[in-house]
């Protein structure tokens, strides 16, 4: 049995019920996501997005890289986090704001953090897919046998040494890396860019009570009600968005796209998740795809 988010994390984000809009700083002329109504107090609502969007990293990754497409994300999901926050007094606010709002990431910021989270995206679906010409313009061998990659980061694009035979270090790694092996070359660029994003995001690990569960002929022996367990818990949602991301490589599941028309919102399937058959979300989905499914058969 496969431990869910929720066994996993532990996670909770805000959204402003007024939204967010753009403002200029004085600080540095640039665009800001910010809290709108930001002189005034305003109400949150409170979510756990790991467990309600279990492909979110997908969702953003994919955010249009333009202010209305970025704002409608931030509004549905909550701003990415406040490592890039600037204080208030370097925004341009109508004057009579008294409170202690923060500024948030700026516009450039946003984009290049989307650009980073779709380029390995992009390299685990075209791993899981065997896109071998996909994978043929990341990967490289050097005629000294060193492997290398090139990659999208938040600061741009990078040209990576994966590993070099003049490093002792690094000669177990090649024995592996045959030249022209791109696919698990690939595999191994992907856990190095990872690991590298989850290293740069402080996470906090609890003890937390959790509840029992029965034991089956099938399943793990049963535990106690009322029993410790460790969770991580994520400091900001662009933090936590990684983890997800981390998470869905290790994991046994596969995240779909709900087949039911009208709807798009991603499900895990297999274990820790539905039936590793399900096209659905759930099960209004299931019958909906159903009515549909006959109605075109009847028009045909």
């Amino acid at each position: 049995m496969t431990a869910s988010f929720s066994e996993t994390f532990r996670f909770t984000w805000s959204v402003p019920e007024a939204g967010f809009e753009w403002r200029k700083s004085a600080f540095d002329s640039d665009l800001h996501l910010v809290r709108a109504n930001a002189e005034r107090t305003t109400a949150h609502k409170r979510y756990k997005p790991l467990e309600e969007f279990p492909a979110l990293h997908r969702i953003f990754a994919f955010v249009q890289e333009d202010e209305e497409s970025i704002r409608r994300f931030a509004n549905l999901y909550g701003n990415i986090g406040s490592r890039y926050g600037f204080p208030v007094l370097f925004l341009q606010f109508p004057p009579g704001m008294t409170d202690g709002t923060y500024g948030d990431a700026t516009l450039q910021s946003w984009k290049a953090e989307i650009r980073a989270m779709r380029a390995l995206v992009e390299l685990w679906d075209a791993i899981k897919n065997q896109d071998l010409d996909k994978l043929k313009t990341v990967i490289s061998w050097s005629e000294n046998g060193a492997v290398g990659y090139k990659v999208t980061r938040a600061e741009g694009g990078v040209s990576v040494t994966l590993a070099h035979p003049d490093f002792e270090k690094d000669r177990s790694v090649l024995k592996r890396l045959r030249r022209g092996r791109v696919l698990k070359a690939a595999r191994y660029a992907l856990r190095e860019e990872i690991d590298k994003k989850i290293e740069s995001f402080p996470t906090t690990l609890h003890l937390v009570w959790a509840r029992g569960r029965e034991g089956g002929r099938y399943d793990p022996p049963p535990i106690p009600d009322h029993h410790l367990r460790m969770v991580l818990e994520p400091h900001d949602l662009l933090g936590a968005m990684w983890l997800q991301f981390a998470q869905s490589v290790v994991g046994p599941y596969e995240l779909r796209q709900c087949a039911a028309p009208g709807c798009e919102r991603y499900f895990q399937a297999g274990p820790g998740g539905t039936r590793s058959h399900a096209k659905t979300c759930c099960t209004a989905c299931r019958k909906r795809l159903s009515r549909f499914n006959k109605r075109a058969k009847s028009l045909c």
